[in-house]
């Protein structure tokens, strides 16, 4: 298997797999939305249902950051070991985000990014996320 057959089989986890959060224990993470309701929560939790809901919002969070991290990785190595990478057309560039990134820290970014963008929580959830990152980090 080859480095552009990982890649692309980490573009597709990110971008084609539905997101439906862990096991059976909530509701489904599926849009912005649904993941903005339950990170909101993250400083004030009413009731235990919530924070179980949290913690698993903050579990989807790290497991986007962690594929990411991978998709960097190969997106470097292969800007360097591919001669004509460019002509690729990959649909996917690297965010430049530090690499010890705490989730808790990314949540804020996102809740940040989606109080700013209503209209863009209809989206799939890991697509927010990573809308966010790219729009926090842009010019970093």
């Amino acid at each position: 298997m080859t480095l552009k057959h990982i890649f692309i089989i980490l573009v597709l986890q990110i971008l084609i797999i539905p997101s439906t959060g862990f096991g059976d224990i909530g509701k489904p993470i599926k849009t912005g939305y649904d993941l903005y309701s339950r990170l909101s929560t993250m400083e004030n939790p009413v009731n235990t249902e919530e924070s179980i809901d949290t913690i698993f919002a903050l579990g989807f969070v790290h497991g986007i950051i962690v594929t990411l991290h991978y998709a960097n990785a190969i997106l470097l190595i292969s800007e360097m070991k591919i001669p004509d990478y460019k002509s690729y057309n990959i649909p996917f560039s690297r965010i430049n985000f530090p690499e010890h990134l705490p989730i808790g820290q990314v949540s804020l970014i996102y809740l940040k990014w989606a109080k700013a963008n209503p209209e863009k929580l209809n989206l799939p959830a890991h697509s927010c996320i990573i809308h966010s990152l790219r729009k926090f980090y842009e010019n970093k």
